[in-house]
């Protein structure tokens, strides 16, 4: 009998505070979100500058950048990860993204992009110009472009060279410089420039476009690169490396059947001294920079 009353009296206290939570804002009593950003695995962003998020999405890839007001997303995951991009984006507060960008048409990339789309005011959206024969028969694609359709979003296939200032951020294209035939190859390559600190976004190049970006003479150095492909030994090549000589390196990866990331590309970044960071091991990582220095706010 004493069981069964105290579990009744957990209950209508359970009660009791999930009604205080969810009416009492006018009395002063936290909201839900309020208990949710408790417990939220956002990091306090209360200094000015730069933040850039490498969301923990599985072997896929997102990226969430903040700086002074502006909000950029580059590719959204998988929808079928716990916590997907617009999860992310909701938990930071995020309501308008001035930027949305698809580095290629791959699920991993852009499977979570219709619901981020439908979700979210979104000024500007990129994607490469894809080839018929790549283009991808899928649902998730053409969600993804109905909504931007339905939101009446303004789309650009930019091409190398070209570039978006917001703010005291710039967004340089770097690639893709060719049609490679190959959806991977295809990725935009976009270098990101906030004062004296640069990041290096690739989404799956590999190194056929990696080669010809430093043979179009393009300046790739970074303090921050995300590799290429989820650490794949297709991508990140030596010379590569070389030339973006970063400080940092994040590897987007989760669980997977590929052996991903390849032990080969940590041994290339460990010869030249890169901190690697790795989404399956700290979960997201961010960046801050203040102009000058990019510290990782994520303890290695």
């Amino acid at each position: 009998m004493k069981k069964k009353t105290g579990k009744i009296v957990l209950l209508s206290l359970a009660l009791a505070a999930t009604l205080l939570i969810s009416f009492g804002a006018p009395l002063g009593i936290p909201t839900w979100d309020d208990v949710f950003s408790i417990f939220s695995p956002v990091p306090v962003m209360e200094e000015d500058g730069l933040y850039v998020h490498f969301l923990d999405v599985g072997c896929a890839d997102s990226a969430y950048i903040t700086c002074n007001g502006y909000h950029v997303l580059i590719d959204a995951g998988n929808p079928s990860m716990q916590e997907t991009a617009a999860y992310y984006l909701r938990q930071c507060g995020v309501k308008k993204l001035d930027l949305v960008i698809a580095s290629h048409p791959d699920k991993d990339h852009i499977g979570d992009m219709p619901s981020v789309l439908q979700r979210l005011q979104v000024l500007r959206f990129w994607m490469p110009d894809i080839e018929e024969d790549l283009v991808p028969q899928a649902d998730y694609y053409t969600d993804m472009l109905d909504a931007v359709d339905r939101q009446g979003i303004a789309m650009q296939n930019p091409k190398p060279g070209e570039s978006l200032q917001l703010g005291q951020m710039q967004f340089t294209v770097l690639a893709p410089l060719k049609a490679y035939g190959s959806s991977n190859n295809n990725s935009l390559v976009i270098k990101l420039t906030y004062k004296n600190n640069s990041f290096l976004f690739t989404g799956d190049a590999e190194k056929q476009s990696e080669q010809d970006i430093l043979e179009s003479g393009a300046d790739v150095h970074a303090d921050v690169l995300k590799v290429g492909h989820h650490g794949s030994k297709s991508s990140s090549t030596k010379t590569f490396l070389q030339a973006v000589s970063p400080q940092y390196a994040v590897i987007s990866v989760g669980d997977n059947s590929y052996g991903l990331p390849k032990r080969t590309v940590i041994r290339r970044m460990e010869k030249q001294n890169i901190q690697v960071y790795r989404t399956d091991v700290y979960g997201t990582i961010v960046f801050y920079s203040d102009g000058n220095t990019v510290t990782p706010l994520t303890a290695a």
